[in-house]
């Protein structure tokens, strides 16, 4: 067999392999780098969480996204259970401890982030296993994972460090996020001796408040003519209606988000997502929604929406103008602003304005 003869046959192997690994994609270049370290055949994963040789488990999603990469610190009931964006954190991160960047070391790397070892060391977390007793606290924002008597880590409960991605990555990031969350309507699993009457025929189920009174987390109910509550969508009511849009995807109706982002370096991008998935996305992320008004002007309603995720220390900010006449036409489009991953300690910065607001100006009907 000629030299020419050899050279084409290789080449043609080495082509027919390549479809296979370019369709994996990686969720972030570190762990493009992790799997590069631990020698990772990508090829072979399976959509899911597929657990590997040396104690590795690799997550791929559903579009081929190599989301997560770690130790095989839990197992998928605890996983279940548990908060996956912390879990995810302390498998990858162990990790990343044992195979640093060459720019660093474990030691700097703890420094820099601000983890330590409570109780035991790096060493002792080699032995961490699935079946170890596991537990997971956070006192004012800062996060203690303990595995039974032998290691325990602490840390921020802050999103980039979390996630592995820096602001701009998950600003990035979000829009994909969102559209993987379900834009079907969500059970009302409403307990009804919870409703407070406020006006025949008309309840609230009162919800918490953040950061002011006029952020609330509150819904309204309207007692239907057979007993039943259903959440309250009438154009007679918008900042009710409004309220009940925002944060239950139990609420009748199909409205889109025109979303404009602001994100990293001053930029902005656009795109349009059921306003279903959205609120769907924020619950699935550990999120509590809260809503406050802002102003009635004619036929639109201006109000804002804070997601909150006191797990992982972060704040999506949503502020959007509703035409009012599309509540009784239980479809139609909004126009909103976000801001995401807004770190809580910034929330004061950058709408430091609500806690100088005059009372709400909108008298509410019900």
């Amino acid at each position: 067999m000629s030299r020419r003869t050899i050279l084409c046959l290789l080449y043609l192997i080495a082509s027919l392999a390549m479809p296979a690994t370019a369709s994996v994609k990686y969720r972030t270049a570190e762990l493009q780098r992790l799997c590069r370290v631990m020698g990772i055949r990508t090829e072979s994963l399976s959509e899911g969480d597929n657990l590997l040789p040396k104690g590795l488990t690799v997550h791929l999603s559903a579009d081929g996204t190599i989301d997560h990469v770690g130790r095989a610190l839990f197992s998928p009931e605890a996983k279940a259970e548990g908060d996956l964006l912390v879990m995810h954190f302390l498998e990858r991160y162990l990790l990343q401890l044992a195979h640093p960047k060459s720019e660093t070391t474990a030691a700097y790397m703890l420094r820099d982030d601000n983890v330590r070892f409570e109780r035991g060391s790096l060493q002792t977390a080699r032995t961490i296993a699935p079946t170890d007793a596991f537990s997971l606290r956070n006192d004012n924002g800062r996060c203690t994972a303990s595995w039974g008597n032998h290691t325990a880590i602490s840390f921020p409960a802050e999103y980039q460090l979390l996630s592995g991605e820096d602001k701009e990555e998950a600003e990035l990031l979000i829009e994909s996020d969102i559209r993987g969350a379900s834009a079907e309507a969500a059970a009302d699993t409403l307990d009804a001796e919870m409703l407070q009457l406020a006006v025949e025929p008309y309840y609230k189920l009162s919800g918490g408040t953040y950061f002011t009174e006029q952020l609330s987390a509150s819904l309204y109910y309207e007692k239907m003519t057979d007993g039943d509550f259903r959440l309250v969508a009438d154009a007679t009511h918008p900042a009710e209606s409004a309220a009940n849009m925002m944060l239950s995807a139990a609420t009748e109706g199909d409205y889109r988000l025109s979303v404009q982002q602001n994100i990293y370096g001053f930029q902005t991008k656009q795109f349009s997502v059921p306003l279903r998935q959205w609120v769907n996305f924020c619950r699935q992320s550990g999120c509590d929604l809260y809503f406050g008004v802002e102003e009635m002007k004619g036929d639109q309603l201006k109000a804002t929406v804070i997601a909150v995720c006191p797990t992982a220390g972060y704040n999506h900010l949503l502020t959007f103008t509703l035409p009012i006449q599309t509540i009784d036409q239980r479809q139609g489009d909004i126009s909103a602003t976000l801001y995401a991953y807004v770190p809580t300690h910034n929330l004061k910065n950058l709408f430091g304005k609500y806690r100088k607001t005059k009372k709400n100006k909108i008298k509410r009907k019900i």
